[in-house]
């Protein structure tokens, strides 16, 4: 790159003086070196490569997947006709391929002008500055003449359309990268190209998104608000400004009424939440240089950065993938599609609001050799790191109250924790699944039983598979897909020791106590309960209850009350290739019908009054105890897609047909050797009351589960033979 220096031009608007004389800086700190390297490695690329504005819209990004695999295409950008899968090299042609692969176009080329524009204010490079106006004035030459009705294959576009893109989302994320390359340049073109861009590509752009506002809160609308505002601001426009920022669903009105009091965006999704984080971090820093209104000093933004530190789920900070998500999402790599990295994110964080959390975040990503301290947020934020001394503790078990997740850890570091997630809040609108109290568990700190979130919309299998009760851990009542609903919490206790977690309003209904009768304090739990007024679930109602996770195993508790007689369908999914264990033989094949039930594969079917199965993964075990089957449960077993569908899972499905029943289950997760050795029903105990016998190498346990009422038979079957005793009442 050159050494020659910018030409003057006036403040950006969009980027605070302070953030610019950092830049500049910088470049002089060894420490963000790799971070300014990164970033002119990123423009020579741009440089080299020859790609300009389309001549027609792009596509939709979500139909450049595998059919077959539910994997994303690879985006050549020399083959604009051939669309290969990374998985068998099959090659796809025509539509709607074609014109989803205009989409990585434009999103390449917009990033690529924001960042072109970046180092040649660094250091003038008037190579990336002519390549930064070349796009602009390029896409200022098509846009007017870019249909607004149909996309490039004909199709009619959904609600919220765009003009140079598919929909009015797409618009918007392609745009505010051009306005903010323009924003640094704008004033070193030729007067007849500033008016180019900001008559034929800037305004129109910005007008036709505010007439494609979904006027309600949305992660889009977020996209809308910011891609306003930044043009707002590029030109100095103050009706732009104040629908983006003032008017309802703008800015405020997102912030305020999306975000919920836990910090977790309203949609249930943890990709979703940094997809809407994402819009409002870039408008936050936009505003940045009004001091009298600082957007980014909102308490409720600073909590969007904390409650996913909060929600990681093992040693790689994985995000649970609840409703629609991306399967990976972890704070040490993406976090959705279309958006910064993860440690990006708290870059930002650490620079505004200096929490420790933030820090131990980035901490825990650049320890890795794998990861380094590379990106743009770094170069613009980025601190000092403190030492490990003054980092925050890995995150405590916690309930979401508002998200209706309650997450149970064991008192272990990240990387050998067992966590538990209990699924029981608002549905989450149209990006909502139909799982209410499935659960997600992590075992040595890898996932062992996850929520699978889904691939991209275009494929036949998110809809008949990914978005069915079935690929979840839950119950499914006569093979139909729950309907929407909203469950509440029963009670909730993070962990053994009296000051671990959150505790809930409900505390004192599980405790334990020893052989000889004396209180030995409480153990884990979180219990929630949802019930349905909407067919096909009408007058149905469920309760789940996870006891313990401390002592290297917890109980599951699922009641079901459907008020008639009907098929029930406990489901829960397990490594591929599971061991079987003391599989019997007579497993015999079955065909199954429901919603998402003909992705089953493989299916066998039992009988048998319990069952100990058992699967590994590549550092840990899971055995699972089934010890209260009875002659009225059949158990299935089969394999399902997994996510990406070309792996697979295990499914277990113990099936029952009843008015009202109960499953009980143990999960035992281990590394090693396993450390329970068995569990057994006890077996003198009244209707309505149910125990566990549950031997492990450090004693005899028994878990008494019964209701309020039913204290005094709960107290007679306590007897004197268990090292520990654990009542828990419902």
């Amino acid at each position: 790159m050159t050494e020659s220096g910018p030409r003057r031009h006036r403040q950006s608007r969009l980027i605070s003086p302070r953030r610019l004389s950092d830049l500049r800086q910088r470049r002089k700190t060894p420490a963000f070196a790799p971070a300014l390297q990164a970033l002119e490695r990123s423009a020579r690329t741009s440089l080299a490569v020859s790609m300009e504005p389309p001549e027609q819209p792009a596509g939709f990004y979500h139909d450049y997947f595998c059919p077959d695999h539910a994997l994303e295409l690879s985006f050549d950008p020399a083959t604009p006709d051939r669309h290969r899968c990374s998985e068998d090299g099959r090659v796809f042609s025509g539509e709607p391929y074609d014109s989803a692969w205009r989409w990585f176009v434009n999103n390449r080329l917009s990033t690529a002008a924001f960042e072109l524009s970046l180092v040649w204010c660094i250091d003038g490079d008037e190579a990336c500055r002519r390549r930064a106006a070349s796009i602009l004035t390029g896409y200022a030459g098509r846009y007017p003449h870019y249909p607004d009705s149909l996309d490039g294959s004909g199709r009619d576009r959904p609600f919220g359309r765009g003009r140079a893109t598919f929909q009015s989302l797409d618009e918007a994320v392609w745009l505010i990268p051009l306005i903010r390359a323009y924003d640094l340049i704008g004033d070193s073109m030729r007067p007849a190209d500033r008016r180019l861009v900001e008559v034929d590509l800037i305004r129109p752009a910005a007008e036709h998104l505010v007439g494609e506002k979904y006027h309600r809160l949305h992660n889009i609308e977020c996209w809308h608000n910011t891609a306003i505002g930044a043009a707002g601001l590029c030109l100095s426009d103050r009706n732009l400004i104040r629908i983006a920022i003032d008017e309802d669903f703008g800015f405020r009105h997102q912030l305020a009424e999306g975000v919920r009091d836990d910090g977790l965006w309203w949609e249930g999704s943890t990709s979703y939440h940094f997809y809407a984080l994402t819009a409002l971090m870039t408008m936050a820093q936009m505003w940045e240089g009004a001091e009298h209104d600082a957007l980014w000093r909102s308490e409720r933004l600073k909590r969007m950065f904390s409650a996913p530190v909060d929600l990681v789920m093992g040693s790689d900070l994985r995000l649970p993938a609840t409703n629609d998500c991306w399967f990976f999402t972890s704070l040490l790599g993406d976090v959705c599609h279309g958006v910064p990295m993860g440690v990006s994110f708290y870059e930002v964080a650490l620079g505004w609001y200096g929490d420790p959390s933030f820090a131990w975040v980035l901490k825990h990503s650049y320890s890795r050799r794998q990861h380094a301290r590379t990106s743009l947020e770094a170069l613009l934020y980025g601190v000092e790191l403190p030492s490990d001394s003054m980092l925050a503790r890995d995150p405590a078990p916690r309930v979401f109250a508002s998200s209706g997740l309650a997450l149970l850890r064991s008192d272990e570091p990240l990387q050998s924790q067992t966590s538990v997630l209990l699924k029981y809040g608002p549905h989450g609108g149209s990006h909502g699944h139909p799982d209410k109290l499935s659960i997600s568990i992590n075992a040595g700190g890898v996932p062992l039983s996850p929520d699978l979130g889904t691939p991209g919309y275009g494929i036949d299998l998110n809809q008949t598979w990914y978005r069915q009760t079935i690929s979840h851990n839950t119950v499914i009542v006569d093979g139909r897909s729950q309907p929407a609903a909203c469950g509440e919490l029963v009670a909730f206790e993070g962990r053994e020791s009296a000051g671990g977690g959150d505790r809930s309003p409900h505390d004192g209904i599980g405790h334990g106590v020893g052989g000889n009768g004396k209180a030995k304090g409480g153990f884990a739990h979180a219990d929630a309960r949802v019930q349905w007024a909407e067919k096909p679930y009408a007058g149905a109602s469920m309760r789940r209850v996870v006891l313990g996770v401390d002592d290297g195993y917890f109980v599951d508790y699922f009641e079901v009350d459907c008020g008639r007689d009907r098929q029930i369908d406990w489901i829960c999914r397990f490594p591929d290739a599971g061991s079987p264990g003391r599989r019997p033989r007579d497993w015999t094949a079955i065909e199954l019908e429901g919603e998402g039930y003909e992705h089953v594969a493989e299916a066998v079917v039992t009988e048998a009054d319990s069952l100990r199965l058992q699967w590994r993964l590549p550092s840990s075990a899971l055995t699972l105890f089934l010890p209260c089957e009875g002659v009225d449960s059949r158990i299935i077993r089969g394999v399902v897609p997994a996510n990406p569908a070309t792996e697979s899972s295990d499914i277990l499905i113990r099936r029952r047909r009843a008015e009202a029943t109960v499953f009980l289950s143990v999960f035992h997760p281990w590394v090693g050797k396993p450390t329970l050795l068995g569990v057994r029903p006890h077996a003198d105990l009244p209707p309505g009351l149910w125990g566990l016998w549950v031997d492990t190498v450090a004693g005899r346990d028994l878990w008494l589960i019964g209701r309020a009422d039913r204290q005094e038979d709960l107290a007679a079957a306590h007897g004197g033979s268990a090292d520990r005793i654990f009542t828990y009442l419902l």
